[in-house]
């Protein structure tokens, strides 16, 4: 009855129609009396705004007001998780020389939709189990969590993800999906869908591995090998390079094997093995062959002179190259006869340095249609050129032959009498 009017009214016979009366107002005192608004129980969404007020009516006014969690009003600029709490307002005044505290207390609850935590990737050895759970953390709690594969309609019937016997088919992306009702307060209820991937990598040793052929290479020049596999597994692999002959391991870690400046001794068979922390994949073998430019050795001088009387005589071209080298003979620019008529040919081959050739010709002036067979004729002076025809290369030397004059006069000269013969 805090202020409100009574009014007393009185009246007799003499005055029935015009009473006499009195206004009264009450002032009633009374102890606080607390109401939250604009909800006792007020919902929020994590990151936004809300006010809690506490609303207090007494008589005398009260003389102190306090929260225990808070200033008066309680703002939530940004609503975070640990703000969900009951929260008291607590207040007091005076009657009459007695103080009287009241309390009340509200409820404040941050709600939002699933915050699912799990890690970016997980890896698992093929055959055995993958086994992760997608923590999930929602207010209030989620009533739907699934693990869902991106390209397959696999689904876990809760937030175990559990494969047993694994296989490398059942690598990729995964997620997490979990749903929650939230109500905001003075809001509709609703589904809030919250989604998070994460990546299955199945760990297994590579497959087959395989060479492309190798061209032949040059001495000096750079040599790159390529080694692919069908499937590298994972992780990734490296490669293991090995020189078959001497069992040699390569410093190459790569599928690219690279040699610069290779030499003769490079020759031979390599091998390249993929292999991760799983094992090893299949080998495979690739030649490699290194071959040397021909090229002169020890060349017969460029002019040599000699006396017809000479026996035994030769004429020499050494050339060392790999593969062996192709020489051919030629006699003032035109091919040299050596079917063994005027001219036969002696050739060896010895290999150097293990992978190379030197081919030895040699030229004799001898035939079975030379006079004597053995016997130097004027028609062997000459340009004799010794020639390597897969690189193209040449060395020609002059011959020249001393020879006794010889003496042809003719039988018979005609001369008229008395005039000059010759």
């Amino acid at each position: 009855d805090h202020l409100a009017s009574y009014m007393c009214s009185v009246h007799n016979s003499v005055n029935q129609d015009q009473p006499f009366s009195v206004t009264h107002s009450f002032l009633v005192l009374y102890h606080p009396r607390i109401v939250f608004s604009p909800y006792k129980d007020l919902s929020i969404e994590l990151g936004t705004s809300g006010s809690l007020l506490c609303d207090i009516s007494a008589n005398p006014d009260v003389t102190s007001i306090s929260w225990t969690k808070n200033a008066q009003p309680i703002e939530f600029s940004s609503a975070t998780r640990s703000d969900s709490g009951n929260y008291t307002c607590s207040t007091s005044n005076t009657i009459n020389g007695q103080t009287k505290p009241v309390s009340e207390t509200a409820k404040v609850n941050v709600i939002y939709a699933p915050i699912i935590n799990i890690q970016p990737s997980f890896e698992v050895n093929e055959s055995e189990t993958l086994d992760i759970v997608c923590n999930v953390d929602a207010n209030p709690s989620a009533w739907y969590t699934r693990w869902q594969k991106l390209d397959s309609n696999m689904q876990s019937i809760d937030n175990r993800l559990r494969i047993d016997n694994i296989k490398r088919s059942q690598k990729g992306n995964y997620s997490c999906i979990s749903k929650n009702y939230i109500e905001p307060s003075g809001q509709a209820q609703r589904i809030e869908e919250s989604i998070k991937y994460t990546y299955v990598y199945v760990k297994y040793k590579p497959g087959a591995s395989f060479i492309n052929p190798v061209s032949p290479v040059n001495v000096g020049d750079r040599l790159e090998v390529s080694c692919s596999v069908n499937d590298p597994g994972y992780p990734s692999p490296t490669y293991e390079w090995r020189k078959v002959e001497t069992n040699q391991i390569m410093p190459a870690t790569s599928s690219l094997l690279v040699i610069n400046g290779v030499t003769l001794q490079d020759n031979g068979n390599y091998s390249c093995t993929p292999k991760n922390s799983m094992g090893n994949g299949g080998t495979s073998v690739v030649q490699v062959q290194v071959n040397e430019s021909p090229s002169f050795v020890g060349v017969h001088t460029d002019k040599d002179t000699i006396n017809s009387n000479r026996t035994g005589y030769f004429i020499q071209c050494r050339v060392r190259g790999r593969p062996q080298p192709t020489i051919r003979w030629f006699k003032d620019g035109q091919p040299l006869d050596i079917t063994g008529k005027m001219y036969t040919l002696k050739e060896t081959v010895q290999p150097v340095d293990t992978y190379s050739y030197l081919v030895t010709s040699q030229i004799y002036p001898q035939g079975s249609e030379r006079p004597g067979a053995t016997n130097l004729l004027i028609s062997d002076v000459a340009n004799y050129t010794c020639k390597e025809i897969t690189a193209n290369i040449e060395h020609t030397m002059a011959l020249f032959i001393y020879f006794s004059p010889t003496v042809s006069p003719h039988e018979k000269v005609p001369a008229i009498d008395g005039g000059t013969a010759q």
